[in-house]
């Protein structure tokens, strides 16, 4: 797919820390009256909720960028290469016979008067072979659709944290009035 490990392995990472701080959020917001009961007011409650929401998106980011890189990995073109010399590989045969006419057409049309006759067989049958093989355009939409997933819980989580910072903004308004 032209991921490398460290790029698996990083989007690994970056997945299991988002749900690990999504968990970590949703026990907090799951907990709430507990924490009323241990003495906390509302305000810290709720500085604890934007807490664990800004730990929640910065793993969100960071999976969000694991995900363009790999996306930019798999689409290059290098893909195909790959592809087109694996299928090399294994047609040696035919790739030599085709590379072999390609050869001697090359230098045929190098004669006076015979004209430009030169033929590209191998490259049309290898690179053919691997267009089928390796979808670029397929594999931008797979990775499209994870990413805009990912965008949207990025959004969702920043609207909920700045929820809880205009209640927090109106709580110190009320409580400002109060004291003038």
């Amino acid at each position: 797919s032209g991921v490398t490990k460290e790029q698996k392995e990083s989007l690994k990472v970056a997945e299991q820390s988002v749900a690990l701080a999504q968990t970590q959020l949703d026990i907090t917001k799951a907990s709430e009256n507990t924490l009323r009961l241990q003495g906390k007011t509302e305000k810290e409650i709720r500085d604890l909720k934007i807490e664990q929401t800004n730990e929640t998106i910065l793993a969100l980011e960071a999976q969000l960028l694991a995900q363009q890189e790999i996306k930019k990995s798999q689409i290059e073109e290098r893909n195909k290469n790959i592809t087109q010399g694996i299928i090399r590989f294994l047609s040696l045969p035919l790739t030599l016979i085709l590379g072999t006419i390609d050869s001697i057409t090359k230098a045929a049309s190098l004669l006076p008067g015979v004209g430009d006759i030169a033929t590209n067989l191998e490259e049309g049958f290898s690179g053919g072979l691997a267009g089928l093989i390796f979808d670029p355009k397929e594999v931008a939409s797979e990775a499209d659709e994870t990413i805009k997933e990912t965008e949207n819980q990025l959004r969702n989580l920043k609207n909920t944290r700045d929820g809880y910072i205009i209640s927090e903004q109106k709580e110190n308004k009320k409580n400002r009035n109060k004291e003038l």
